[in-house]
This record gives C-alpha cells, sequence and structure tokens, in this order.
C-alpha cells in the first residue's frame, strides 16, 4: 500500500511538472506615420523635378488621412481623390484632374501614372519616399 502511495505521488508531481500555462497575448499597436500635410515633389522616377520643366509651379500633394483625401497640384494642373492610408501602404482612388495644357509639364504624366493604385511608402528626415515593387518612384519633402 505505501508502494502505491509512493508511485500515486510521484506521477502526480510528474505530470503537474508538465502542466504549460498560456502566455497572454499582447496587443499590437502599429502606428501610422503622419503624413498630413502639403509635400513638395523632389525626385520622380529617379529625375531631379525643377519648376521649369513642371509648368507652372513645382508639382505638390497635399494628404488628409482625417478625411482620406488628396489634394495638390502636378505642376501645371490641380488634383484631387482618395486615400486610404495603412501603415506602410497608400491606396490612391478615384484620381481627378483638370486638364490644362502646359507644353513644359515633364512630369505632370508620370505622375498622374503612379499615383493610380497602391505604393508603399516610407517617411524618414522629413522625406516622404514611395516605392513601387521595391523601387524608389517618388520623394517629398514637407512643404513650408
Amino acid at each position: 500500500m505505501r508502494f502505491v502511495v509512493i508511485i500515486c505521488c510521484f506521477l502526480f508531481g510528474l505530470f503537474s511538472c508538465n502542466i504549460k500555462l498560456k502566455p497572454t497575448p499582447k496587443e499590437v499597436v502599429v502606428e501610422i506615420p503622419n503624413i498630413n500635410g502639403l509635400w513638395q515633389l523632389l525626385y520622380i522616377n529617379g529625375s531631379k523635378v525643377t519648376k521649369e520643366q513642371s509648368g507652372k509651379e513645382l508639382p505638390q500633394l497635399e494628404f488628409k488621412t482625417a478625411d482620406n483625401s488628396l489634394t495638390g497640384t502636378t505642376g501645371c494642373n490641380r488634383i484631387s481623390g482618395k486615400i486610404r492610408v495603412t501603415p506602410y501602404l497608400v491606396d490612391f482612388e478615384n484620381l481627378a484632374a483638370t486638364r490644362m495644357f502646359c507644353d513644359n509639364a515633364k512630369f505632370e504624366t508620370p505622375l498622374l501614372q503612379l499615383l493610380r493604385g497602391s505604393l508603399s511608402y516610407t517617411l524618414a528626415n522629413e522625406e516622404l519616399i514611395f516605392t513601387k515593387e521595391g523601387k524608389q518612384v517618388m520623394v517629398f519633402r514637407r512643404a513650408l
């Protein structure tokens, strides 16, 4: 009988050591970088953007994440549309642009093409950098 009690205590001790407590899941919070405000285009597809090749003014975009909107200029024409911002991606939707002609608006067509669909982005040193398929396509600097 004593032997049975010892075996039972041994087995109880052995199995009680295998009890694993489940860790309490921690909530993961991913912050969305603040891209709100006015941004001036510095580079597009590796080319430096200049006023002389932009039409009337330097291209600028203004992001308003509170109402998911985008406004700005291609340098020649005004643009507006909807955006959806996640921590690493901006989806551009329903983009509309005026249709004035500027003979020196070299960056307008590439800019409008890039603002279709989604682009990955990073924000560092007051520069907003957009990439597509791992390639840097646009660099903006926060406008004053």
